[in-house]
């Protein structure tokens, strides 16, 4: 009667009319192995990547090692080697294969705005292609920057009204009842040396801000005399310094007459109110 042999199994004779038949390595649960005889590392590796599991066998290695060389060993042109950043060559060759344009033409223009008005990005490109930029990544900073710009721009003008506000307030505490005439002694001065409202406005906002502004006009103003309501340019026509009139000039000349400082100037001889004088008198009876 024969018996049925395992086809993985080896038939040995050691003993006449006896069979002994070997298998290869079976692991505990009696599962025979496909790498049975191999070594005790690779077993151990294979057990480590999972190739012992069921339904996993040589196959599956092979493709396994193909895939690898698919990604070791892909096209050579697109394959990425950190260059000498001291060599100008390697780097433009990375970048290159990095899409970075060959020049900062490649980025295009932009449609940036800043204060209103349209932003020229051509530094920012130059910046760009100098730091290796792709022309997404160009487009992400260059719009960064526009709205850094725009952000802080109106952070400032924020924080400059903010500042015209607490010095006025504080400069109206100064002056208290006086507040009225003093901006009317700002406004005279302004007049007189041809400044109006829009160009008032740019001084105020500019260096000298607004307590500046109307602190120097109204030492003008003063210098001129009373600080009394600002007299409008003659419409019809007039010579006269300043814009004034003659009964304008009248009316200050009455003024510093009844003004006790101004006289004790005049009576010092004070140049300069004995010329004040001068100028609105000839100004009233020329």
């Amino acid at each position: 009667m024969s018996e049925a042999v395992d086809a993985g199994a080896v038939v040995t004779s050691e003993t006449p009319g006896e069979v002994s038949v070997e298998t290869p390595d079976t692991p505990e649960g009696g599962e025979q192995t496909w790498f049975g005889e191999f070594s005790a590392d690779d077993k151990d590796f294979l057990n480590k990547k999972g190739w012992d599991q069921d339904g996993k066998g040589p196959a599956d290695v092979i493709q396994g090692y193909r895939n690898l060389e698919k990604m070791r060993g892909g096209d050579p042109e697109m394959q990425l080697t950190l260059p000498d950043r001291e060599n100008p060559d390697e780097v433009a060759a990375f970048n290159l294969k990095l899409g970075v344009p060959e020049t900062v033409d490649g980025y295009g223009q932009m449609d940036l705005e800043f204060a209103g008005n349209k932003l020229d990005d051509s530094i920012l490109a130059g910046m760009s292609h100098k730091a290796g930029l792709t022309p997404d990544q160009h487009k992400t900073y260059s719009a960064g920057v526009a709205d850094y710009l725009n952000q802080t721009a109106e952070a400032q003008a924020q924080a400059r009204e903010e500042t015209d506000i607490v010095e006025k307030n504080a400069l109206e505490s100064e002056w208290g009842t006086l507040s009225g005439e003093n901006y009317q002694a700002a406004s005279k001065a302004a007049l007189r040396f041809g400044v109006d409202a829009d160009q008032l406005n740019k001084i105020q906002t500019g260096g000298l801000g607004y307590r500046g502004t109307i602190e120097l006009f109204t030492q003008i103003g003063r210098s001129f005399g009373e600080a009394q309501a600002p007299a409008a340019p003659d419409s019809g026509g007039s010579d006269a310094p300043f814009g004034l009139t003659k009964e304008v000039a009248k009316g200050r000349l009455d003024a510093l007459t009844k003004d006790a400082d101004f006289r004790g100037r005049m009576e010092a001889g004070d140049t300069e109110a004995r010329e004040q004088w001068n100028r609105l008198k000839n100004i009233a009876f020329r």
